[in-house]
């Protein structure tokens, strides 16, 4: 049993369900936090970094959750295939 295969499958799998399940939750939370902070910054708030306004138009989030779905399946997939590679080495 190869154990350094297991533990990195099993890492990769911890992280990888939770991406895959709840990618359409983190991005509803990135853009509604990105836009109350646009608001606050309109309101007169202090940027808390040089060009923070700026930076939070250049690169908004992202407009779909299916990259991060893709992310979570692949690592997931791994997760997997290490924990059994692992398993039966």
């Amino acid at each position: 049993m190869n154990y350094l295969l297991v533990f990195y499958g099993a890492l990769s799998l911890m992280s990888g369900v939770p991406i895959l399940l709840n990618a359409k939750k983190r991005r509803v939370v990135a853009e509604t936090s990105v836009a109350k902070r646009l608001a606050e910054i309109a309101g007169g708030a202090e940027e808390s970094y040089f060009e923070e306004r700026r930076s939070l138009e250049a690169y908004p989030p992202p407009s779909s959750d299916t990259k991060m779905r893709w992310l979570g399946a692949l690592l997931t997939v791994l997760g997997i295939a290490s924990i059994m590679m692992g398993i039966i080495d």
